[in-house]
C-alpha cells in the first residue's frame, strides 16, 4: 500500500487548500485560449464569442473549491482578463 500526499477525485485535490487546482485551471485556461487564437484568429466576432463562451467560460470544478488563497483567485481573474484581451484583440492598456 502506498501513501500519497494528495490525489485528485472528480478533478479536485484532497489537500486542505485548493490552490494547486486553481493554478492548474489557470494554466488550462491559457492553453485553451492559445489554441483558439491559433485556429480562429481571423474569425468574426460572433464566432469568437461563441467559441469563448464554449471553451473558456466553462471551467470545470473551479467554483466547487472553497479553500483557496485569495491571491491565487486574483491571479486567475487577471489571467481571465488577459485571455479576453488576447483573443478579442484589445490592447494591454485597454480596460475590459
Amino acid at each position: 500500500m502506498c501513501f500519497v500526499d494528495k490525489y485528485k477525485y472528480v478533478g479536485l485535490s484532497t489537500l486542505e487548500a485548493d490552490n494547486a487546482d486553481q493554478i492548474n485551471q489557470r494554466c488550462l485556461l491559457f492553453l485553451r485560449i492559445n489554441l483558439l487564437i491559433r485556429k480562429f484568429a481571423k474569425g468574426s466576432i460572433e464566432v469568437k464569442l461563441c467559441l469563448f463562451r464554449t471553451y473558456c467560460i466553462n471551467i470545470y470544478g473551479i467554483f466547487l473549491s472553497r479553500r483557496y488563497n485569495s491571491t491565487v483567485l486574483k491571479k486567475f481573474e487577471a489571467a481571465y482578463i488577459k485571455c479576453i484581451k488576447m483573443f478579442f484583440g484589445y490592447d494591454r492598456i485597454d480596460t475590459v
